[in-house]
């Protein structure tokens, strides 16, 4: 007889908003189906593609993203595959040096790179306006009317580490507007075979950030339970799933120095206008749980992907019916469409 286990939702409200509550029934990992999904694009063998990273796919079948190896942001036209050049590596208005962000909305593309340069571009190329924000390495959310929203890796001290929230609007300054810590390990670093003296440092669990229908999501929590925010960071919402405890990916259960650390139980967050997809930190051979929530913070379906996406070499991104895989030991990646009505 399959087993099915009760889980708990709980949306918890600040005062002036309804409680809603509803107890729902999950089935468990090991009985979840993998996410049906069916190929659109493949760029895997793409010659003029090396190393990309950040993709973001807008609703006129435009794909950006970074080729780290080439050095140049791209766009792909999905119906022809036609590769598209934008701005240029380097310190010019037009020009960035390694961008850490993407997004694209409206008629607009935005990138941010490490130095946080912010460029807007059009959607055929043309650079329209670029900005210098006083931050290192932000990585872009979202935005909700004019206001932009980034985060940003901190580190206080040896033992202190966090990811820090920031809204902007053009011609001001940078806010912050939420603190996050996130739990990191020394571990060994090598080079040409040697052991580097201090080592290096591995991050095991952190935040998760999203912009979603014009609130911000957040969670750091070792269960499973995400904040829903109000572009100030005020918090208005929380829905608390009850739910097994989480564990390290199967990558970082290879690492000695992550015994005993927390385990963040959500992993990464992709919102789109209908749902919001979480990739949680529950496998089944290595490939991770991936629920579903509608915009009332109802579980709606949940899956196990098809592949092993642990955060490493192997990285998805979801946007809107999409979803983007990347293998880092391979060029390219492939695009999907989820084949199932959510």
């Amino acid at each position: 007889m399959k087993r099915i286990c009760t889980i708990l939702v709980l949306i918890w409200c600040v005062p002036g908003l309804s409680l809603l509550a509803g107890i729902q029934s999950l089935e468990p990992l090991e009985s979840l189906k993998e996410l049906p999904l069916q190929l659109v694009e493949d760029f895997s063998e793409n010659e003029n593609i090396a190393s990309p990273a950040l993709p973001v796919l807008n609703s006129k079948g435009y794909l950006f993203f970074y080729d780290y190896k080439l050095r140049r942001l791209c766009r792909v036209t999905l119906s022809n595959g036609k590769i598209l050049q934008i701005g240029g590596f380097g310190e010019g208005p037009k020009e960035y040096t390694g961008i850490s962000g993407l997004w694209t909305g409206g008629d607009a593309v935005y990138s941010m790179d490490r130095k946080g340069k912010l460029c807007r571009f059009d959607l055929e190329g043309t650079f329209l306006w670029g900005e210098r924000l006083d931050k290192i390495d932000p990585r872009l959310l979202g935005m909700v009317d004019k206001t932009m929203f980034f985060q940003v890796f901190s580190r206080y001290s040896s033992k202190s580490r966090a990811l820090r929230l920031f809204s902007w609007r053009k011609g001001g300054r940078a806010d912050e507007l939420l603190t996050l810590p996130v739990e990191f390990a020394a571990t060994r670093a090598y080079a040409d075979g040697k052991v580097l003296k201090g080592g290096g440092i591995i991050h095991i669990s952190v935040p998760t950030l999203a912009v979603w229908n014009g609130m911000l999501v957040t969670s750091a929590y070792e269960d499973y339970r995400f904040d829903l925010r109000d572009s100030t960071g005020k918090l208005k919402r929380q829905v608390v799933v009850n739910a097994p405890a989480p564990r390290h990916s199967p990558r970082l259960e290879t690492y000695s120095s992550v015994k005993g650390k927390k385990v963040y139980a959500l992993r990464e967050m992709y919102p789109t206008a209908s749902y919001l997809a979480i990739v949680s930190n529950y496998y089944r051979d290595g490939k991770p749980r991936i629920d579903f929530f509608g915009p009332d913070g109802n579980l709606l379906k949940s899956f196990v992907l098809p592949f092993k996406a642990d955060g490493g070499l192997n990285k998805i991104t979801i946007q809107g019916e999409y979803l983007l895989y990347s293998d880092f030991e391979r060029s390219g990646f492939k695009i999907y469409k989820i084949a199932v009505k959510i």
